[in-house]
C-alpha cells in the first residue's frame, strides 16, 4: 500500500564449554545476541483528509460552528473535510535503539 522497507540484521554467537571428569561434568556456556533494524514507513507524509460529520454554511459550503450538518459522505462531495493530518521528521525509525 505505501513504499516500505524494513531490513533486519543480526549477529548471533554461541558457544558451550565442557568438561568431563570421572566424577564430575563441567558445562559453561554463553550466547551474544545484536541486532540492527532500518524501518523505512513514510505514513502520512503527504498528508491525509479526514471526512467527518461536519456543520457548513449552506449556500458557500465554507465550514462554520452552527451551520448546516453534513454527513461525511456529502463532506467529501463537497471537497469539505473536518481534519487533516500529517508527519513531519524522518521517515526513518531504528527500532533496535
Amino acid at each position: 500500500m505505501l513504499p516500505r522497507e524494513t531490513r533486519e540484521h543480526k549477529l548471533h554467537i554461541a558457544d558451550t564449554l565442557s568438561y568431563q571428569t570421572s566424577r564430575v561434568h563441567w558445562k559453561f556456556g554463553g550466547e551474544f545476541l545484536q541486532a540492527w533494524i532500518y524501518n523505512y514507513y513514510p505514513g502520512m507524509f503527504g498528508g491525509e483528509y479526514y471526512f467527518d460529520d461536519v456543520r457548513v454554511n449552506p449556500w458557500t459550503y465554507a465550514p462554520m460552528k452552527h451551520g448546516e450538518p453534513l454527513t461525511p459522505l456529502r463532506a467529501y462531495a463537497h471537497e469539505v473535510p473536518r481534519y487533516y493530518m500529517q508527519n513531519f521528521g524522518t521517515a526513518v525509525s531504528h527500532p533496535h535503539l
